[in-house]
């Protein structure tokens, strides 16, 4: 094993650590959220007395629907990391980072990714119609920017995999 791949498995070894601790991060603050929803179920008056100082505008069924849609987004952020995990975890333990399962699973990630960005601009749109009653969003692109990068990244993982399934069989 060369000093490149062992600097490549070393580097893996931190970020798939950095990326557990997150996704762990993503699952805890969600069961917190959805902790605070069962509260406002079970506990409608004090929970209501609670959340009105955050959003004096919601009533209990807006203030319960916004914050399962909290929750489905933790959990959308934590399934779209858990592939990048899994990428990293694999790459410390293998001989070669080179392998379309990778591809794959950059590529799910971007997806999910995507689909959160989307469902927090939808959220937010909601948000303004209970606050004011008007429709009003801000269409923020850059955080659009990382889940293109990894597709583009998936596309150079996927060329670089051939190589290596072409040097691979010439030997």
């Amino acid at each position: 094993m060369t000093d490149t791949q062992k600097k490549i498995q070393k580097s893996s070894k931190v970020l798939s650590v950095v990326f557990l601790v997150f996704v762990c991060a993503c699952v805890l603050h969600g069961l917190k959220v959805l902790l605070s929803v069962l509260w406002l179920m079970i506990n409608r008056p004090g929970a209501m007395e609670y959340f009105s100082v955050r959003l004096p505008y919601a009533g209990y069924w807006e203030l319960f629907l916004h914050q399962l849609v909290y929750v489905l987004t933790w959990a959308a952020y934590a399934a779209a990391f858990i592939p990048v995990y899994q990428i990293f975890r694999d790459i410390s333990r293998e001989y070669t980072p080179f392998r379309s399962l990778h591809v794959r699973r950059l590529r799910w990630s971007a997806v999910l990714l995507a689909a959160v960005y989307t469902l927090e601009l939808g959220l937010g749109a909601i948000n303004s119609v209970l606050a004011g009653g008007t429709l009003n969003f801000t269409l923020a692109l850059d955080p659009f920017l990382l889940p293109l990068a990894m597709a583009g990244l998936s596309f150079i993982l996927d060329y670089a995999c051939q190589l290596q399934t072409e040097a691979d069989t010439t030997l």
